[in-house]
């Protein structure tokens, strides 16, 4: 069976076909597309499912892309002000702690910043 990353539209318009249409099996939608026949049942699970409670692929597409796009990690230290603080500070030997506990006192509450972007900034 081929490792796959995600199911596609396409893949998801068969899934609806075989499964909501001809009524085919999970295990043989499986076979068919060439998928672990857990990744289908996750599929079709409630997630997906449109307003009249079946498996739509054009739903479950949407909601998938609009999943991916949540997890997408942000960009760190996008604030000018905040990636000047932290690269000066950072010379200095300042550790992230430091760093994170100093900036919202140096800019009066108005910038703050976690230790935890700053060590995933390195």
């Amino acid at each position: 069976m081929n490792k796959k990353k995600k199911i596609n539209l396409e893949e998801r318009i068969k899934i609806e076909i075989n499964y909501c249409v001809k009524f085919i099996s999970l295990r043989e939608i499986a076979r068919i597309l060439d998928r672990d026949v857990s990744s289908i049942s996750r599929e079709i699970g409630d997630k997906t499912r449109g307003s009249n409670n079946k498996y739509q692929a054009h739903i479950a597409h949407a909601k998938s892309l609009e999943r991916r796009a949540k997890r997408k990690k942000k960009e760190l230290l996008k604030c000018v002000y905040i990636r000047e603080y932290v690269v000066k500070h950072l010379k200095m030997n300042w550790t992230p702690e430091q760093i994170s506990g100093r900036l919202k006192k140096d800019s009066n509450g108005e910038y703050t910043i976690s230790y935890e972007a700053i060590e995933g900034s390195l």
